[in-house]
């Protein structure tokens, strides 16, 4: 029998750092400095649990989840306005399917002697999809599980309204695409009236086309049967969003649906994040009446039209509606390497419910109130399982331009880093990050939301955060422009929006697990993880931890090398020109 000095798996444990085995590998080890210690992950795992608990104990009132309109209106408040002027064209990307061009702009200093005040980002926007969603009709107990305040009783009129809003959003994307110059074209079976309106909306007799390089796309909320017969023959039309909304809305106060119309523009808005099967609706049952005598005036419906350029780019804006689903799960007092720990606790406290919509509904509710109406749509089309997977993975989509237009926080760039300690000679490495990506555009938006961990001193800063940190830079204002063909760019016609930004205090023992190689490598290419007093081989060998190291870095040839060194000559560049300033 041998020993455990024989035992080659048998190590050395160091306090500080990751152990190494007989390879010469590095390890991972609880406490190792960079993996928290068993107690920590514990403690993380406790928290998550116990706040996610604590939301869905109040389960008993519906009241509060009640999707109104003005509950949309608060969401999509500071949404810009998809628009364009006549006949200018927009930037458009058309691979691997047509997606305008635009700009997010976050101002970030007041301080008159600093030359990066603007943050600037290119996104896009979905403008057309190959194929309609598909859908198929159920029975209304098992299409639509729960919605509050709609019965299983009235659970059809969300599929005729659900329709409804799909005619009237794409005719306000082909009103605005054709005001740009685009090809653009709205096809039905014969024209929109009173008398023939469900029954044009609610079947195969229109579509809505975009052509780009001799192919044609629908819009991004066209929905097809997946038992479809062919279209017949259509004409082409003029498409009018207005008198589509006059006519749509005269059914809604015959039948005094106005909660109905709400909850089912609420779904139409997360229709081009269905990608991944049928989406379910309740059996055309009971057609709508129009009874002119039976209106009830109600200003909601006004208020419903006034945000539908704004539902456009929400809904189409790329991972916009998921970012916001996820981030309801963001904390950004959580370090990177307890947000696993953190992301169980909360998958302890919620996979038991998530199966029971009307626990789970008041649970993302009492969260954030802002978002609940997207989190209602996707319980209601049966989508929670794929949105907690994301959400729970530790990599969920990030929207910066979603998080900015609805004041919601989805990364730790929105977030203020203050100092854990009393000494004035170290930046929290949270906001020494959060300053680069500012002033650098070099550095992408990092994949991960959750912060790093740890200071820096001031004397190991990079040259641009040195320069900049004491102009106090963080989002504060945000606006939106498309970008037309010309070069040319159309702001937001409300212009700049403020953008709350969160003051946070990180755990002092915390250390970071998900930094990736763009956050050591994009600050001067030189060791990420130095605070300034380390001995340099105990730094390297922090570097050089699994939860560090970049996995790609082994398989780098010399001409990839030769290529990174050609990027630091950059930095060297510029930090020769700061020298000489």
């Amino acid at each position: 029998m041998s020993s455990k000095d024989d035992d080659p798996l048998v190590m050395t444990i160091d306090e500080n750092l990751a152990i190494e085995n007989p390879s010469g590998s590095l390890i991972p080890y609880p406490g190792d400095g960079i993996c928290p210690s068993t107690a920590q992950f514990e403690d993380a795992v406790r928290v998550g649990y116990e706040l996610w608990s604590s939301l869905g104990s109040d389960t008993g009132n519906d009241s509060s989840l009640l999707c109104t309109a003005d509950c949309l209106a608060d969401l999509l408040r500071h949404v810009p306005a998809f628009y364009a002027q006549h006949s200018k064209a927009f930037s458009i990307l058309d691979q691997p399917f047509p997606q305008v061009k635009y700009a997010l702009e976050w101002t970030t200093t007041t301080d008159a002697s600093c030359d990066q005040p603007v943050k600037r980002t290119h996104h896009y926007l979905t403008l057309g999809i190959p194929e309609p969603v598909g859908y198929k009709f159920l029975d209304a107990s098992e299409a639509c599980p729960y919605w509050p305040g709609i019965g299983v009783d009235r659970a059809h009129y969300l599929s005729y309204l659900i329709f409804g809003w799909t005619y009237i959003l794409s005719c306000r994307w082909a009103e605005i695409l054709q005001d740009a110059g685009e090809e653009v074209f709205l096809r039905q079976s014969e024209g929109l009236s009173h008398r023939n309106f469900w029954e044009v909306v609610t079947g195969p007799r229109w579509q809505a086309i975009i052509v780009r390089g001799g192919s044609a796309f629908h819009a991004p909320w066209s929905l097809a049967a997946s038992d479809a017969a062919p279209l017949t023959p259509l004409l082409e039309v003029s498409p009018n969003s207005s008198i589509a909304f006059d006519i749509f809305v005269d059914y809604c106060k015959s039948e005094d649906i106005a909660r109905e119309c709400v909850a089912a523009l609420a779904i139409v808005l997360t229709l081009p994040d269905c990608n991944d099967g049928p989406f379910l609706l309740p059996y055309l049952t009971a057609p709508l009446k129009y009874d002119a005598a039976r209106g009830q005036n109600e200003d909601c419906y006004e208020r419903l039209f006034g945000c539908l350029s704004s539902c456009i780019t929400l809904s189409c804006s790329s991972e916009g509606i998921s970012s916001l689903l996820c981030g309801v799960f963001f904390e950004p007092t959580v370090p990177c390497n307890l947000v696993g720990a953190h992301l169980l606790g909360i998958t302890k406290a919620i996979e038991p419910l998530q199966t029971d919509p009307r626990i789970l509904a008041p649970l993302m509710a009492n969260k954030c109130p802002k978002v609940s109406p997207l989190w209602l749509a996707t319980i209601w089309n049966g989508r929670v399982s794929r949105v907690l997977k994301s959400a729970l993975g530790g990599l969920p989509p990030i929207s910066l331009p979603a998080a900015s237009w609805t004041e919601t926080v989805q990364s730790f760039l929105q977030a203020r880093y203050l100092a854990v300690t009393d000494r004035r000679d170290v930046l929290p490495r949270a906001r020494e990050y959060c300053i680069a990506y500012l002033v650098r555009p070099d550095i992408p938006i990092p994949f991960t939301p959750s912060p790093p961990f740890g200071e820096t001193a001031l004397s190991n800063l990079s040259l641009e955060v040195k320069m900049h940190f004491e102009h106090n830079h963080r989002p504060f204002l945000h606006n939106t422009s498309w970008i037309l063909e010309t070069g040319e760019e159309l702001p937001d016609r409300r212009g700049p929006k403020p953008i709350p930004q969160p003051n946070v205090h990180l755990p002092p023992i915390a250390r970071t697990e998900h930094i990736d190689g763009f956050l050591q490598k994009n600050n001067e290419g030189g060791l990420w993880l130095a605070e300034g007093f380390e001995d340099v081989n105990a730094v390297r060998r922090n570097n050089s931890h699994p939860w560090i190291k970049n996995d790609s870095d082994e398989d780098d040839d010399l001409e990839s090398r030769d290529s990174e060194n050609a990027v630091n000559q950059d930095n060297i560049k510029r930090w020769q020109e700061g020298i000489v300033q």
